[in-house]
């Protein structure tokens, strides 16, 4: 009884909707399939693609310009369209990204997988979740939401790695496909969501002179 009232405090979920639990749990999967090579990925560069420091640093740089544009372009079009399909798309860009790293055999290869990998398109997600949330427990809920990521990154790693010097990096890859396909099929039982009064708006602008 003490337990699972300590429990039901440290991880109130029930400040979570439905789709809000679902996020968490799509979060969580998504979170620790990332994990699970996330880390050991420049080792995996330097000692099995032979990659140098600057290829390595290259392949980041590339990831980081990437998600920079599309976190742009996903706050663009978070108001127009419907915000479930948008966060399912930056789930499915994801997928072919480990796949595409068990493939590759020299660090040029990786370059598509780093493209993928670098799509992040928080800004819908954002919207969804405020538009859904409690805005008495706003706070919370964002909170709970975040920790799911930090909840699947804590093992993960170290799963990753020792799977790694078991069975290979192919294995470790194939892993985080799965749970990719995981979060992303999670997010289809959400609700779709698109931006309140936009379409009243968007009458109003295909009718103006202006």
């Amino acid at each position: 009884m003490a337990f699972n009232k300590a429990l039901k405090s440290s991880f109130p979920l029930e400040v979570l909707n439905k789709d809000l639990k679902l996020i968490f749990v799509s979060n969580l999967a998504g979170s620790f399939g990332d994990g699970l090579y996330a880390y050991i990925l420049p080792y995996y560069m330097r000692e099995s693609l032979s990659a140098t420091p600057a290829e390595v640093g290259i392949l980041y740089a590339l990831v980081n310009i990437v998600s920079a544009i599309t976190l742009f372009f996903a706050g663009m079009i978070a108001d127009k369209y419907d915000r479930k399909k948008i966060m399912i798309a930056g789930w499915l860009s994801w997928l072919p990204a480990p796949i595409i790293f068990s493939l590759a055999t020299n660090w040029l290869q990786m370059l598509p997988g780093m493209i993928l990998w670098g799509f992040w398109l928080g800004g819908p997600s954002t919207a969804y979740i405020i538009t859904s949330a409690d805005k008495r427990r706003l706070t919370l809920t964002f909170t709970m939401i975040s920790s799911a990521w930090s909840l699947g990154y804590i093992f993960s790693p170290a799963i990753g790695g020792y799977l790694a010097d078991a069975a290979g990096m192919k294995i470790v890859f194939y892993l985080a496909f799965i749970f990719y396909v995981s979060a992303t099929l999670t997010l289809l039982f959400i609700s779709s969501q698109r931006a309140e009064g936009y379409e009243k708006r968007e009458k109003e602008h295909k009718y103006s002179f202006f």
